[in-house]
């Protein structure tokens, strides 16, 4: 929420920015347009100049400022995208191994599987796999409790992985 009110005030200050820069424009083309060198002295022109030296003057130390500001939020949203591309590479990673057994997820598998069938297709190489059934799994649940039943998988998982060649 508050982010969002931080992207409101930002845009009211742009369109606020760019009103007073095109106001200040306005001022300048005014002072240019209402300069008659025939008609004019010397000292009027110079004051108009000077008038228009001064709006410049300020217009560039706004757009100074403008820029700044403008660093500084692109620093908070580069920040912003590296933070969200650390959770998005979490999140791959997570989705592919389990949290319990730390073995691979359904998805790894079938990521796995193509590559696999990949080099077979390419090299020839053979490949195998192998599934796991723990016979009477449900009875551990149901005698020892589901905690058990993890502590059982948590352990046959590494295990296993430790005792196969890859």
């Amino acid at each position: 929420p508050s982010r969002g009110l931080g992207d409101v005030y930002k845009r009211q200050s742009l369109i606020s920015s760019s009103s007073k820069s095109s106001s200040t424009i306005q001022y300048i083309k005014g002072n240019l347009s209402s300069i008659n060198l025939r008609e004019d002295s010397f000292e009027g022109i110079r004051d108009k100049m000077l008038s228009i030296a001064d709006a410049l003057d300020g217009e560039v130390k706004q757009l100074g400022e403008q820029m700044v500001n403008d660093q500084k939020t692109i620093k908070e949203l580069q920040e912003r995208v590296n933070k969200l591309e650390t959770d998005l590479e979490s999140a791959r990673s997570q989705s592919k191994e389990d949290f319990l057994t730390k073995t691979g997820t359904k998805k790894a598998l079938v990521e796995e599987l193509e590559r696999m069938e990949q080099k077979y297709n390419r090299y020839g190489n053979d490949y195998g796999v192998c599934f796991f059934d723990i016979d009477h799994f449900k009875r551990i649940n149901d005698v020892y409790g589901h905690e058990a039943g993890d502590v059982v998988l948590a352990t046959i998982g590494p295990v296993s992985y430790t005792h196969l060649t890859l």
